[in-house]
């Protein structure tokens, strides 16, 4: 379960990557719609397969959350 968990957060921070750039071009004093993006885009993938995680993953979710609020709001 944990390598599920891994692999998802693994393609998550991938799609980040990617959609980073887009942010910063297209809303880069848009933190709304960047948000929108995460949620949109991000999430999809970190979340997929989450009906069958435990509790304890759930950090590692936040810990993709936290990172892209962090970077999008310190700009």
């Amino acid at each position: 379960m944990i390598r599920h968990v891994r692999e998802r957060v693994k393609r998550a921070n991938i799609v980040l990557n990617q959609i980073w750039g887009i942010g910063e071009r297209k809303f880069k004093a848009d933190s709304k719609m960047r948000m929108f993006m995460f949620d949109a885009l991000v999430m999809g993938v970190l979340l997929y397969g989450v009906e069958l995680w435990g509790f304890k993953e759930r950090v590692e979710v936040e810990r993709v959350q936290l990172r892209y609020i962090r970077t999008t709001l310190s700009r």
